[in-house]
């Protein structure tokens, strides 16, 4: 019974946290940047036919994750442009951008040098552009 009763205040705790948690142009940002890793991520652990079907998957569900993003982004007005000058000014933001690109362009090395693996997600890629 207590272990049910902890359980319902966390649940309602972090549900009024969320509620009260404005949007923020830097959470988009942020969001985004965490997007991008969580594509590196995916793709990083790619290393054959079997592991990319399972990697086109998690892609598909990346990319209503990041619409979602690019939902709020509209409604608070901002634009890609908007999000890559900020990310150019800020020294967080480019710090954590350039780790995910780094890891992003190996990612697509291997990809690029595997015709079926660049087939089974160039689709999904494409949509996360």
């Amino acid at each position: 019974m207590q272990t049910i009763k902890m359980t319902l205040m966390a649940c309602l705790t972090a549900f009024f946290l969320a509620s009260c948690d404005a949007d923020s142009k830097e959470k988009v940002i942020d969001d985004s940047i965490a997007g991008l890793e969580e594509m590196a991520t995916i793709l990083e652990g790619v290393s054959d036919k079997a592991s990319a079907e399972k990697a086109k998957l998690k892609l598909e569900t990346l990319i209503a994750k990041m619409d979602k993003v690019e939902t709020r982004s509209k409604a608070l007005g901002i634009t890609k442009e908007d999000i890559q000058k900020e990310i150019k000014g800020n020294e967080k933001y480019k710090k954590k951008m350039g780790a995910v690109m780094t890891k992003m362009m190996d990612s697509m090395k291997k990809m690029a040098m595997n015709k079926e693996i660049r087939d089974i997600l160039e689709d999904a890629i494409k949509k996360l552009n």
